[in-house]
């Protein structure tokens, strides 16, 4: 077996992997981030773009102020995974303190999310050519994070001059028909 054959093998095994978590734990972000991250390596950015915002829904709901039940679900299941990683044994003043601060340490898990929910949703609009959305979420993206957008900033100046560029030869073609400047839409919402 060749390295490349053993590499989409193990990459099939870790898809699989993915797959039968979110299956199990549908509310966790990590995991649609994780799997969105692998289809864009294994060529499905289409696929990666939907598991990607379908994390970035999650990470907002288990972000807002507004009790509901998907909020809550997610909260739950960051809340436990964290709650599970500190706890040790019967050491019950570990425990003690991490269940004191455990609203701080999920509401930072979930800004760590969805900054990696959005940096995925990007890339797979990039590889899939999305361009149009690309902008639109970089911009999103970028005004949610701050500083912190930096690469999302260039992703967004990226994008914007392969619009250009495709805009100019569009518009330098004789007699352009039905000439679209975008060759791709994903539906968003506003943030």
């Amino acid at each position: 077996m060749t390295d490349n054959e053993q590499d989409v093998s193990r990459g099939a095994l870790d898809l699989a992997r993915l797959t039968s978590n979110i299956m199990l734990l549908p509310y966790d972000p990590e995991n649609w981030i994780l799997r969105a991250r692998l289809l864009n390596i294994l060529g499905y950015p289409e696929l990666a773009t939907g598991d990607a915002y379908k994390a970035r829904m999650l990470v907002d709901a288990g972000s807002a102020t507004k009790l509901g039940r998907l909020r809550t679900h997610v909260r739950l299941v960051i809340g436990m995974k964290l709650f599970l990683a500190t706890s040790t044994g019967n050491e019950h003043v570990a425990v003690d303190l991490a269940m004191a601060d455990i609203g701080a340490r999920v509401a930072g898990t979930l800004h760590s999310m969805a900054l990696a929910a959005w940096t995925v949703l990007i890339e797979g609009l990039k590889a899939a050519n999305a361009y149009v959305d690309q902008i639109t979420v970089c911009k999103n993206a970028t005004k949610l994070f701050g500083k912190l957008a930096t690469e999302l900033m260039w992703n967004t100046s990226d994008a914007q001059q392969r619009v250009d560029f495709k805009t100019d030869v569009a518009a330098s073609l004789p007699n352009p028909v039905g000439t679209c400047t975008t060759s791709s839409q994903v539906h968003r919402t506003d943030c």
